[in-house]
């Protein structure tokens, strides 16, 4: 259905081979996570707790208010590849893990 509103929507060939691609390259992380949860179940198990949401318009300071909340040890901002692609990374180091109690 989505592959045929793309064609029902004037995209030229470019734009219809950017589409394509992007859904391609959606449906390819999907499999990559599910690899990953298959491969390490015990990634659900680890505990999410008082996760904070930063959002905004744009020129409005969230970028300054997210790179000040990052300098708190306590907290482990996303990175933006992270958000872009959330499967795991073979090649990434693990992050700074976060303390369980404020220092």
């Amino acid at each position: 259905m989505l592959l045929d509103t793309y064609e029902r929507n004037g995209y030229d060939e470019t734009g219809l081979r950017q589409r394509r691609n992007r859904l391609a390259g959606l449906l390819a992380e999907r499999l990559r996570i599910e690899h990953a949860w298959a491969e390490h179940p015990e990634i659900r198990e680890v505990p999410i707790t008082a996760p904070l949401y930063l959002t905004g318009l744009p020129r409005t300071g969230t970028s300054a208010l997210l790179n000040l909340l990052a300098t708190d040890p306590t907290m482990r901002p996303m990175a933006l590849w992270e958000g872009i692609n959330p499967s795991p990374c073979p090649a990434a180091r693990p992050r700074r893990a976060i303390p369980a109690t404020p220092p």
